[in-house]
């Protein structure tokens, strides 16, 4: 009697952890902002803040010597940073594009309070969907060089295009 018990509490445990999010599985924390494009609030349907590798590579070649690659040069390094991913339910976000413009994301307290505000290129942005106007649209913004703490104080994420 006691081996079923056990049995049947083990059974119970291993489907909880089964029932976890992948992300959540993989240390992704999720939150709870609200997302505004301008003075619109978006549709979001999972955002999580979560640690990712960031790597950059540049190469040089100053010299044109035909095909053969072997005479320029070039460099890579990586980094860790967290990032807020979310998923945007219908239309993308408009100014989202890969041009390079800027754009402004505000971060708002209680009571409409503004915390700060961080300026960033489009190309950080990362935009994944199949195209359909019902699909989701997956972001992901790097926030190197923003202090995290503020995100505690944050309830309002506002997209400002520049």
């Amino acid at each position: 009697m006691n081996r079923f018990i056990l049995l049947l509490l083990a059974m119970a445990c291993s489907s909880l952890i089964f029932g976890q999010q992948l992300l959540e599985k993989l240390g992704a924390v999720p939150t709870e902002f609200t997302f505004m494009l301008q003075a619109d609030t978006l549709q979001i349907t999972d955002q999580y803040l979560l640690r990712r590798a960031v790597s950059l590579a540049k190469t040089e070649h100053d010299v044109d010597y035909g095909d053969n690659l072997a005479y320029g040069y070039g460099y890579g390094y990586a980094y860790e940073s967290f990032h807020l991913e979310f998923a945007l339910k219908g239309l993308p976000l408009d100014h989202v594009s890969k041009n390079g413009q800027a754009y402004t994301i505000l971060l708002k307290g209680e009571n409409d309070q503004n915390l700060g505000f961080k300026v960033n290129n489009l190309y950080k942005v990362r935009k994944l969907s199949t195209g359909n106007v019902e699909d989701h649209y997956f972001y992901s913004i790097n926030l190197k060089e923003m202090p995290l703490t503020i995100l505690n104080h944050c309830r309002t994420i506002v997209f400002v295009p520049r």
